[in-house]
């Protein structure tokens, strides 16, 4: 899809900075899926990417293909991550389906 919209649905309000639309970037993508980019507040929050992360050094790994959300889609690690999918172990092909399995 070209637009992907996440709510944070948690009574505290936490995750904001991921509320928001996810506009798909137009002839970019990793992994041969495409990127989705939502524009950051200045000030209170930066640019944040959604985009399928694979590990290329992990052999026979479940846990080795997944959707993250990240401030910087090139160079990102751990510290960077600000959420990910987990459909119990199962591949989607589409960020849109995590629904409400996104771990933050």
């Amino acid at each position: 899809p070209p637009l992907i919209c996440l709510v944070d649905s948690s009574m505290d309000g936490l995750h904001v900075h991921l509320d928001g639309d996810y506009q798909r970037m137009a002839n970019m993508d990793k992994n041969d899926h495409p990127i989705w980019r939502k524009i950051g507040k200045p000030g209170l929050w930066r640019d944040t990417y959604m985009f399928l992360d694979v590990n290329t050094s992990a052999f026979g790994d479940d846990d080795a293909w997944r959707w993250i959300i990240t401030t910087n889609y090139d160079t990102y690690d751990a510290t960077t991550i600000l959420a990910e999918c987990d459909v119990g172990g199962t591949h989607i092909d589409d960020p849109a389906l995590c629904d409400t399995n996104w771990i933050v």
